[in-house]
């Protein structure tokens, strides 16, 4: 019970046990139902008319501070169930982030994983070629000097094929590089752009407050 209740509590229990000892309303007629209960009640209690009427003030104070007491329970309870939906709200939204968040790392591994594949296409094709230019060679040098021409015609095909294949990566290396960069130089343009933009408001609210400022000056004047 707290002390602001208790403090009503003892000021209407005193209350009423005064109103009991000092007042009298000889005017008012109680139905002889009613006061034949309240006897029978004070006479099964033992007890006297002043503590029957205090005993009957204390249950109606009793039954005020538990109606108060549901009311601050009910806004309690209201309160509660705001701050749940609340919360319920901002969990969701978190949740929505972080599957937004989770699908845009899965695309950039999907696409770091392709560009990683083909890189390493790119090095098996070259290595095969290595291996498959030494064989060559290898074979090429045990046939001797009368098979030397074939031997520099065959050996001239497959340096071109190397350097078709070496080409075709660096080409591939090129591109990659050149993508990155122009996503980097976008990035920087998009940054300028929203400093343009920045600067050209600054500047047309600048001269929209100078001309505001000498039209007033104006009418001023002309007043």
């Amino acid at each position: 019970m707290s002390k602001v209740t208790a403090l009503k509590k003892s000021a209407g229990e005193s209350k009423t046990i005064e109103t009991v000892k000092n007042c009298r309303i000889p005017n008012v007629e109680v139905p002889s139902a009613i006061m034949q209960a309240v006897q029978a009640f004070i006479k099964d209690k033992g007890s006297t008319m002043a503590q029957f009427w205090k005993e009957a003030a204390t249950y109606r104070l009793q039954a005020e501070e538990i109606k108060d007491a549901k009311e601050e329970l009910d806004r309690i309870l209201g309160q509660i169930a705001y701050a749940e939906d609340k919360l319920r709200y901002i969990e969701d939204k978190e949740e929505l982030i972080a599957d937004r968040e989770t699908r845009l790392g899965e695309l950039e591994q999907a696409q770091d994983a392709i560009i990683e594949e083909r890189k390493k296409e790119l090095e098996l094709r070259a290595k095969a070629l290595e291996e498959d230019y030494q064989a060559k060679l290898a074979e090429l040098k045990e046939t001797g000097v009368r098979q030397q021409e074939e031997y520099k015609a065959r050996l001239a095909a497959i340096e071109n094929e190397v350097r078709e294949r070496s080409e075709e990566y660096r080409r591939y290396m090129e591109l990659d590089f050149q993508d990155k960069e122009r996503e980097i130089m976008k990035r920087e343009a998009q940054i300028e752009v929203r400093d343009e933009i920045t600067a050209e408001k600054e500047k047309f609210w600048s001269t929209m407050y100078d001309a505001v400022v000498k039209l007033t000056r104006v009418c001023g004047a002309l007043k």
